[in-house]
């Protein structure tokens, strides 16, 4: 079974335009080409990306091989953040698969100074859940050196994951090293051939998720407006939401007056159907045991949550109930959505109880579980 997805960044998730950054350059002709030989066409690329040599020396080593052309062969270099580009469906790409629960990692060559400059313009990286570069080792691919570094670093078995790489002396030894490999030719049939082993990506939009966690902490904010730990939620289907929630517990003086148990509620009678397979969740704060089995029950098809709760969450904290082997439903999880403004929310909330205490008010909403800045439920 696939549970990660290794991308190589170079004409996979950003367009390597070294011919289009020449012509930017001015580059025409012989000088194009002396120029292409003794960079990226030129030995010493390859030692570039990995590294273990100075830039200055590189760039030595290149002007060497056509010393005529030195000035032309530096603003190469003083240039390289931009001989890469970032595709469209990068970033939607990689949120989809992540959405799908997919683990999503970058095995990459690179040089230590054109990947600085250049991960600025990569809207994509946030997204990973981890990187191999290879300056960072000291090893380029197709070298296992560098499969190892990434399998060391995350726990990664090569069965458990597919790589996808546009060279295909990278993909034949990624194969002979036991992962999956796509050799890839452009997105749509890379995501055909994904599919093909059992890989899909959902078909959900970060905008449309952003759109609703907005949504959730309106709730959230009602229930600041109680005196209650600000955690709100609304479930979604089709595009639209049927259902909104948030916590009244103290408000109910009930165990089950949390936002997502009101909400499942309401779903279940809105659609007549105890079912909510073809529903998304959104919540603000990670779901405690309770919640989390209520979607289990619920058959929900996903979930969106805004802060993460290490002290009582149950979908990646102290547990993943959710996704966990042995249930007879796992619920897709998206996690992060808004995180700050959702964090803010809790703690500013938490803030002004301890003053309000502080300052003898004497206010009252349940307790302060929050002490050490971490919410909990």
């Amino acid at each position: 079974m696939i549970k990660n997805v290794i991308f190589d960044i170079g004409n996979v998730l950003a367009k390597f335009r070294w011919q289009k950054l020449f012509k930017e350059l001015g580059f025409e002709g012989e000088v194009f080409d002396h120029v292409a030989d003794a960079t990226v066409r030129g030995p010493w690329w390859p030692e570039y990306d990995r590294s273990r040599m100075s830039d200055e020396e590189i760039w030595q080593c290149c002007c060497a091989l056509a010393p005529e052309y030195s000035a032309q062969i530096m603003a190469v270099f003083e240039n390289v953040e931009n001989i890469c580009e970032e595709y469209d469906y990068a970033r939607s790409w990689i949120y989809s698969l992540k959405a799908a629960g997919y683990r999503i990692y970058l095995l990459s060559n690179y040089g230590r100074t054109s990947f600085e400059k250049a991960r600025q313009k990569f809207s994509f990286m946030d997204l990973a859940d981890g990187q191999v570069i290879s300056y960072e080792v000291e090893e380029i691919k197709p070298d296992r050196a560098i499969f190892e570094a990434l399998e060391k670093k995350y726990g990664i078995l090569p069965e458990e994951s597919v790589f996808l790489d546009d060279t295909m002396k990278n993909v034949k030894a990624a194969k002979s090293y036991g992962y999956h490999a796509i050799f890839f030719e452009n997105q749509a049939l890379a995501a055909k051939k994904l599919e093909g082993m059992g890989v899909f990506a959902l078909p959900v939009s970060e905008d449309d998720d952003r759109k609703f966690m907005k949504e959730a902490l309106k709730q959230a904010k009602k229930a600041a407006a109680l005196g209650e730990v600000p955690i709100g939620c609304v479930i979604v289907k089709d595009g639209d939401i049927i259902a909104r929630g948030y916590n009244q517990r103290n408000k109910k003086h009930s165990t089950l007056g949390h936002g997502e148990i009101s909400a499942i509620g309401k779903a279940s009678k809105a659609l007549i159907d105890w079912r909510l397979t073809d529903c998304t969740l959104y919540v603000t704060l990670e779901p405690c045991s309770m919640c989390a089995g209520a979607m289990i029950q619920a058959r929900l098809g996903r979930a969106v949550i805004g802060a993460m709760n290490p002290k009582a969450g149950c979908a990646g904290s102290v547990m993943n109930m959710l996704q966990m082997d042995g249930f007879n439903h796992k619920v897709h999880v998206t996690r992060g959505i808004l995180k700050e403004q959702c964090s803010d929310l809790l703690t500013g909330f938490f803030t002004s109880l301890r003053e309000g205490r502080q300052a003898g008010q004497g206010q009252r909403s349940g307790g302060d579980p929050h002490k050490t800045g971490r919410p909990v439920r």
